[in-house]
């Protein structure tokens, strides 16, 4: 199997020639250990998903990869937690909440997919982050770099890729809820199958707050399991 043979496992598309990823590379602002680890990684010419190394050379991983049985949560939710966080940290609570919920649905009703935890954020095409330029957060386009799947022959069968609706997270993102809601399987089925242009209503956070209801557009955006070249 060539790489030009794959599909993505969700909706059975062929893949993009290329991918784009805003790299950040130049950035003279580092947040952390891991963003500098990140970007030396990015400065080899290549990104490689967390758990393909080792799907491809140990056995014992390899099998629980392909079953889907690997355990990709660093963290696992406290069933005696009382429910409140203060201001302060409530957005580390809420991002890592969203990437549990997705990562759990993912678990329970699509265990062949990459996970969130695992596996690389590319575009398809260079329009998209066109658009992301000019939106409000004004990503840089100074910052996107051109990659192409790294063809492996024999072991192309181990790549997964899936497409989704980058659009989803960042509504979840917006809500601001840090719980789980009634309703939010039809949303993480969404983002796990790459759909889009829905309305939804969720509840308010609040008593005095009225239901909103919000249009989700969608943004394609890939996740792969597997490794990207630079193409210069």
């Amino acid at each position: 199997m060539r790489i030009s043979d794959l599909r993505t496992i969700n909706t059975h598309e062929k893949l993009p020639e290329f991918f784009y990823i805003f790299t950040n590379r130049n950035s003279s602002k580092l947040i952390n250990k891991i963003e500098n680890y990140n970007i030396a990684l990015r400065e080899q010419g290549s990104y490689v998903s967390s758990a393909f190394p080792l799907a491809i050379a140990d056995s014992d991983f390899q099998m629980k990869y392909i079953l889907g049985d690997l355990d990709y949560l660093p963290y696992v939710q406290n069933k005696g937690y009382f429910g409140g966080v203060n201001p302060f940290n409530s957005r580390v609570i809420e991002r890592y909440t969203i990437e549990y919920q997705l990562e759990m649905y993912r678990r329970n009703y699509h265990k062949s997919y990459p996970s969130r935890f695992s596996g690389i954020f590319a575009f398809g095409d260079y329009d998209t982050c066109e658009r992301l330029s000019k939106g409000k957060n004004g990503w840089d386009l100074k910052n996107v770099k051109k990659y192409k799947l790294k063809e492996l022959y024999e072991l192309n069968k181990y790549i997964r890729v899936v497409k989704t609706n980058f659009k989803i997270i960042g509504y979840l993102e917006h809500r601001g809820n840090p719980y789980y809601s009634p309703g939010d399987e039809a949303i993480y089925e969404a983002y796990w199958q790459g759909k889009g242009d829905f309305e939804i209503t969720f509840n308010p956070n609040s008593p005095f707050e009225e239901k909103k209801t919000q249009m989700i557009h969608l943004r394609e955006e890939y996740l792969i399991e597997g490794i990207l070249e630079e193409v210069e």
